[in-house]
């Protein structure tokens, strides 16, 4: 039977969300997104019980280098492909819609777009005609079109395909 996890109605403090195993909707890549942009001064404009506690709780945890709270949290994905050169942008908008992720290496560019149950084709054809390459134009890099198909019966990337979108 699937362990019962509560919503941590009240808490404020990440720390304390994440040992509860309180339901957490995962809004790390943001926070990655953040801690990692070139701004310098950042004004958390929300109206109260609104999270600006929880976001400052979670960068706090970030800069303080506390991995254990991010384990299978997306900037836990982050920080690895960090780690081996690359540079993650997840849930980047466009002006036609939102790629899943860029994956930006030192020598090329790879827009991944995920499908469930679907087909990998769907998910380049996705990135093709929402022109989601646009982004990338200026860079010299080569920019590589991604489609994953994640399977339901088995639980894992059951078929993709790669296409070029500009070399």
């Amino acid at each position: 039977m699937a362990e019962k996890r509560g919503y941590g109605i009240g808490l404020q403090w990440f720390p304390n969300i994440i040992s509860r195993k309180c339901v957490y909707v995962d809004k790390t890549a943001y926070v990655y997104k953040l801690a990692h942009s070139e701004g310098v001064n950042f004004f958390l404009s929300r109206p109260r019980r609104f999270g600006k506690s929880l976001l400052v709780s979670t960068l706090q945890a970030y800069f303080e280098g506390r991995k254990e709270l991010f384990k299978g949290l997306a900037i836990e994905q982050n920080s690895l492909m960090v780690g081996v050169g690359a540079d993650v942008e997840a849930e980047g908008q466009t002006s036609d819609g939102r790629f899943d992720i860029a994956l930006k290496m030192q020598d090329a560019i790879y827009i991944i777009e995920f499908k469930f149950n679907k087909s990998a084709e769907e998910a380049t054809e996705q990135i093709l005609t929402k022109d989601y390459a646009v982004r990338f134009a200026a860079d010299p890099r080569p920019v590589w079109a991604v489609g994953l198909n994640i399977s339901e019966d088995r639980r894992t990337i059951d078929r993709y395909e790669m296409v070029t979108v500009k070399e």
